[in-house]
C-alpha cells in the first residue's frame, strides 16, 4: 500500500541550515528540471547526495519521497531527509561513489558468470524488497545501478525512483519514459497495458543479457519515424539471439534466465522470487571468465525529440494493432 504523505522532519526550515550544499556529484548530474549535488551534514560533517527538482516541472515532484519512505533495504539508495520551496524539492539521499554497474565492469574488464549472478541476487534481493510492498521500479537501467564505494565487496544499490509506481499502475502515469529509449521498457508498458512487478524483470533480463555479452539484445534507435517503428517492433516481439562470439562462453543455465525473463507475456514471464530460486543464481553458475568484452557503456541513446510524446505513443499503438503483438490501447 502506498504510503502518507508526510511533512519533511526540517519543516519551516532552509536546507542549508542543515547542510552546506557543494558542487554537482559528476558532469552527468544535470538535466532540464533537475540536478544531483553533493552535499555535507553540518551537524557530524557527513556527506549526501542531494537531488534538486523544480517543482512543477516533472513527475517526481513527490513520488521519489513517497517510493524512497516505502523501503529499506541495503540494496536500495536511502532516502535521508527533504525539503521544499515554492520553486523546488530537495531530497537528501545516501551517497554512492562506487561509480555506476558496467563502468566498474568496463574498467576491471572480465567477469566470471559467478560474479554475474551474485550481481543479479544483489539486484533481485532489492527488487523483492519493493515488490514485496507494491512498489515497481519502472526505470530500472545501467546507471540506476550503482556500488555504494569503491571496496572489492561494495553493495550494489538501485536508484532513481522518479518513475516508480505503486500498484496498481497503468501507462498514463509513465508516459515521460517513452522520451528516453524503450531499450529497457517492458512491452506491456509500450504498448500501453495495465503492468505489475514483472516490467522491472524484463528490464532485469536486457541487463543481465549486457552484463554477460557486452552487447544489447533490443538495438532500440532510429533516425526516422520509420527506423525506429522498425526498431520498437523488435522489442514488442522480443525479438532477439544469443550473438556469438559474445556468447560463445555464456552457459546453458544463463541463457535460460535470460529467455524466461525477456518474455513478452508478463504472465509467463518469471518473478523476482522464481528468478531468484532459478539454477544458475542459486549454484551452477560458472566460475570461468566470459571473454575480454568490455560492457558498453551505460549511456543511452536518446530518441530525437521529433519523435517523443504523442507521436511516438501513436506509432507504439499502430505497431500493436497493426502487427497483432499485444492488443490495448493507448489514451491519447
Amino acid at each position: 500500500m502506498e504510503p502518507s504523505n508526510r511533512a519533511p522532519s526540517t519543516t519551516g526550515k532552509s536546507i542549508e541550515d542543515y547542510y552546506e550544499i557543494g558542487s554537482r556529484l559528476t558532469q552527468e548530474s544535470v538535466g532540464a528540471n533537475a540536478e544531483v549535488l553533493r552535499a555535507v551534514r553540518r551537524s557530524d560533517g557527513k556527506h549526501f547526495a542531494v537531488k534538486v527538482l523544480r517543482v512543477g516541472h516533472t513527475r517526481e515532484d513527490r513520488s521519489q519521497i513517497r517510493a524512497l519512505q516505502s523501503v529499506n533495504h541495503v540494496g536500495i539508495i536511502k532516502l535521508e531527509d527533504w525539503f521544499e520551496t515554492s520553486t523546488s524539492l530537495y531530497l537528501v539521499m545516501e551517497l554512492a561513489l562506487g561509480g555506476e554497474l558496467f563502468t566498474r565492469i568496463q574498467h576491471r574488464g572480465r567477469l566470471s558468470e559467478r560474479e554475474a549472478a551474485a550481481v543479479v541476487k544483489q539486484m533481485l534481493e532489492a527488487i523483492g524488497h519493493m515488490h514485496s510492498r507494491g512498489l515497481v521500479h519502472c526505470d530500472l537501467k545501467p546507471e540506476n545501478i550503482l556500488y555504494a564505494d569503491m571496496s572489492e565487496n561494495s553493495p550494489l544499490k538501485i536508484a532513481d525512483f522518479g518513475f516508480a509506481q505503486f500498484l496498481p499502475g497503468r501507462l498514463e502515469k509513465l508516459k515521460q519514459t517513452l522520451g528516453g529509449t524503450p531499450s529497457y521498457t517492458a512491452p506491456e508498458i509500450l504498448v500501453g497495458q495495465p503492468y505489475d512487478g514483472k516490467v522491472d524483470m524484463w528490464s532485469l533480463g536486457v541487463i543481465l543479457y549486457i552484463l554477460l555479452s557486452g552487447i544489447k539484445p533490443f538495438k532500440v534507435s532510429g533516425r526516422t519515424p520509420e527506423e525506429l517503428r522498425a526498431a520498437v517492433s523488435t522489442v514488442l516481439r522480443g525479438e532477439y539471439t544469443f550473438v556469438e562470439p559474445h556468447f560463445t562462453n555464456v552457459s546453458a543455465e544463463a541463457k535460460d534466465l535470460i529467455a524466461r525473463l525477456l518474455v513478452v507475456d508478463p504472465k509467463q514471464r518469471l518473478s523476482w522470487d522464481q528468478a531468484l530460486a532459478h539454477q544458475w543464481i542459486t549454484g551452477l553458475a560458472q566460475d570461468t571468465p566470459l571473454g575480454a568484452h568490455k560492457p558498453l557503456s551505460p549511456r543511452l541513446t536518446r530518441i530525437p525529440s521529433t519523435l517523443r510524446s504523442a507521436n511516438l505513443r501513436k506509432m507504439l499503438k499502430q505497431l500493436a494493432l497493426d502487427r497483432g503483438i499485444i492488443q490495448t490501447r493507448l489514451r491519447s
